[in-house]
């Protein structure tokens, strides 16, 4: 969500984006997993990703809750 032609690109702001910049690809592998590609490692990704920012959420709330989609929690 960081393109910022991306389709839900106006949900932000997203203030500590800077975080993720080493990731260069993300693919989904199965319905539990996600690969992150990066050109070099990056050891402070994983404690990156335990930083509210660095959540993983539906799309289907921020399709229906668009920019309030952080007032309207979804998940686990």
């Amino acid at each position: 969500m960081l393109v910022k032609d991306h389709p839900y690109a106006e949900t932000r702001p997203f203030p500590l984006s800077f975080f993720f910049s080493a990731i260069k690809e993300t693919t989904v592998v199965d319905k539990h997993t996600v690969r992150f590609r990066m050109d070099d490692p990056y050891a402070p990704l994983l404690s990156n990703l335990a930083y509210p920012t660095g959540r993983i959420i539906s799309p289907e709330a921020v399709k229906k809750h668009g920019k309030d989609v952080g007032r309207n929690p979804a998940g686990t």
